[in-house]
């Protein structure tokens, strides 16, 4: 990789922009699929990425293509815990329970999450979490696909320069 790559710059221009600009179009290709309108709320420390409230469905939605990493993996259990928490907050404030829903755009993304033999699948089926595959149109596939190289590229970068920092002087 050449020197002359700025960081910076790929960080800005890895950001996760793409990403979030595919969850609109994965709720709504979700809302049609459940026959509900999904909302998306004000964004809030506990807001989640789509939500209808008769009947009430909360919905996080996760923009990522190919197998999770270990952290991306942890992020979507962060989800799913959001989305119990919310749960129980609603069912203690004496309303029904919601539905709720991961939704990827990516089998191979999903498949720790659905898959019944691991212990991620079996958790979220426990606690009544469905898991829905949505396809993105070609264009923001695409993004996604090259925000994520992007990133992947910004985090070599980083790391090779951690390591520069490291060498004895």
């Amino acid at each position: 990789m050449s020197e002359s790559i700025d960081a910076l710059t790929l960080y800005e221009s890895s950001d996760s922009e793409a990403q979030r600009m595919a969850q609109p179009f994965m709720l709504e290709a979700l809302s049609r699929e459940l026959g509900h309108r999904l909302r998306t709320p004000p964004h809030g420390e506990l807001a989640v990425d789509g939500h209808c409230p008769d009947p009430p469905i909360l919905c996080e939605a996760w923009a990522h293509i190919g197998p999770p990493k270990a952290a991306q993996s942890n992020k979507v259990l962060s989800d799913a815990f959001r989305l119990v928490y919310l749960a129980d907050v609603a069912v203690r404030a004496g309303r029904r329970r919601p539905r709720l829903i991961l939704c990827f755009c990516d089998a191979e993304a999903a498949r720790p999450f659905r898959d019944g033999r691991g212990w991620r699948a079996m958790a979220l089926a426990h606690f009544g979490i469905e898991r829905h595959v949505i396809n993105l149109p070609a264009d923001v596939r695409a993004r996604v696909l090259e925000a994520q190289r992007l990133q992947d590229l910004t985090r070599a970068v980083a790391e090779a320069a951690q390591g520069r920092d490291e060498r004895p002087h």
